[in-house]
């Protein structure tokens, strides 16, 4: 059984995501605030992990049955 960690090194970027990636950055810049602009860009990446965690244990769990 792969672990997520195998799984993040294997991943691919699309487009998609890369297109989003730099929507967000641009709106960051836009944020004088550098502090609030970090704390932001911290919660998004997190909240991204816990999502991408998250549907990588339900395929995981999906793949037991």
């Amino acid at each position: 059984m792969r672990t997520y960690d195998d799984y993040a090194e294997s991943r691919q970027e699309t487009p998609d995501i890369a297109k989003a990636e730099d929507a967000l950055s641009a709106l960051l810049k836009r944020i004088d605030n550098s502090e609030l602009r970090d704390a932001i860009d911290r919660a998004a990446g997190h909240v991204a992990y816990l999502r991408e965690k998250s549907a990588f244990e339900a395929g995981q769990k999906a793949e037991c049955l």
